[in-house]
């Protein structure tokens, strides 16, 4: 069973989730945007590493 709490949960950790993953895309974009095409490279190499490292939301909520 789903508790309400664990919905809320990942709800708001979704919306940070997004928020924090637009922060690196609008930054990425503006290095390109201004020729440091190396710079956006390292800063999606880190964008990557922190992607694979963030938790994953499990597929079920459901208490066994």
């Amino acid at each position: 069973m789903t508790s309400p709490m664990s919905s809320l949960f990942y709800e708001a950790d979704d919306h940070y989730c997004r928020e924090v993953e637009q922060w690196w895309q609008e930054r990425i974009r503006y290095l390109i945007g201004n020729g440091q095409a190396y710079d956006a490279a390292a800063l999606f190499e880190d964008f990557e590493l922190e992607r694979k490292l963030t938790i994953v939301r499990p597929e079920s909520d459901e208490i066994r």
